[in-house]
């Protein structure tokens, strides 16, 4: 695996991680939202996630990695909360409020989970960065030793070249 794949890898799980982070904050935000545009309480949105597929020729080539996507939001088909305050002009005629299926316990729950998430993604980023760094610190010597090979291998093969020149007039000189 590649370095380039390493990154893929990691971009697409802190992507992720960022994106469930938002909709964390959307739930909380929208706690108490007694009414949505759908005539409903804010319902409690979940982020999927999932490999991120590769066909087999992706594979065997090793053209994209591997790594995670964002399969789907989806809501929760958990009850909503029922609040007793028959003073509310949203009271239905018992005198229940209607609010949204969002826990605040469980959605800080996620969030720390996410941000955990975040961060160990960050750290794997900053290990990818720091081998890199060291390949390159490793490789600029060895490119130089190589150039310096080259350039020798050139002088030697010349210097054969000559000498095989030199032999070839020498024969020839001592013919006369």
């Amino acid at each position: 695996m590649g370095f380039c794949n390493s990154l893929n890898i990691v971009g697409s799980a802190l992507t992720a991680e960022r994106f469930r982070t938002d909709i964390i904050t959307q739930n909380i935000a929208n706690e108490k939202t007694t009414m949505t545009e759908s005539g409903e309480p804010y319902r409690r949105q979940q982020v999927v996630l999932e490999e991120r597929a590769m066909t087999f020729a992706d594979e065997l080539s090793n053209a994209q990695g591997g790594g995670v996507r964002i399969a789907e939001v989806v809501e929760s088909e958990r009850e909503f909360t029922k609040v007793y305050d028959p003073t509310n002009p949203l009271a239905d005629e018992n005198g229940y409020v209607t609010y949204s299926n969002v826990d605040t316990t469980e959605e800080m729950i996620d969030l720390m989970a996410a941000s955990n998430a975040y961060q160990a993604n960050l750290t794997a980023l900053s290990v990818v960065k720091s081998m890199i760094t060291k390949f390159k610190k490793i490789s600029k010597p060895i490119g130089k030793v190589k150039k310096k090979l080259d350039l020798d291998i050139k002088k030697l093969k010349e210097s054969i070249r000559k000498s095989t020149f030199l032999k070839k007039e020498f024969q020839i000189m001592k013919e006369l």
